[in-house]
Order: structure tokens, then sequence, then C-alpha cells
């Protein structure tokens, strides 16, 4: 995974040991990014990202990896989400995914 999807602007820097699928999967859920951006992004097929994205999604239910990712989103985005004020589009699809 490039430095160009860890460093975006409003995002904080998180550890090399980070998969890139987790990267893909905090900007989908927690930015709102689209899966196709994320693909242009990323140089690779849409199919490919939202593959990548469910299989986070189906793991969630392990409570340890749920946590995990709790952690991270508070690192890479932060819990406040300042300056990244979430719009309703976003919240309707977090809720739908």
């Amino acid at each position: 995974m490039s430095d160009s999807l860890r460093r975006e602007p409003g995002t904080k820097h998180l550890p090399d040991w980070v998969p890139g699928s987790v990267l893909l999967y905090l900007d989908h859920t927690e930015r709102g990014l689209s899966m196709r951006r994320l693909a242009r992004r990323s140089g690779c097929h849409a199919s490919t990202v939202m593959r990548q994205i469910r299989k986070l999604e189906n793991r969630r239910d392990d409570r340890l990896m749920d946590e995990a990712l709790k952690r991270l989103r508070g690192q890479y985005v932060g819990e406040t989400r300042a300056g990244f004020p979430r719009s309703e589009t976003q919240k309707e699809c977090q809720m739908n995914v």
C-alpha cells in the first residue's frame, strides 16, 4: 500500500503493519469514500476493493477484531472527527453497509 493511502488530509498516520485492506475499510466506513474512488486511488478494480471491505465487515463478529478496528479508527480518523463532520449521506451509507 502506498504512502498516499496513509497520508490523506484529515487523517493521521497508522503504523506500517496495518494492512491496506483495513485502510480501505476505514476510508469507506468512516470517511464515506466510495469504493470506486478507493479503487482508483489504489490502482485496482472496484470489485477487489468491495471484496476486501466485505471480508473485514464479516470479521467484525469477532470481538477482538471489532475492538482492533475501533482502536485503529480512533487513531486514523480521530474520535472527535474534527474538521470532518459526517453528512447525512455518509450516515446512511454506513448504516446500509
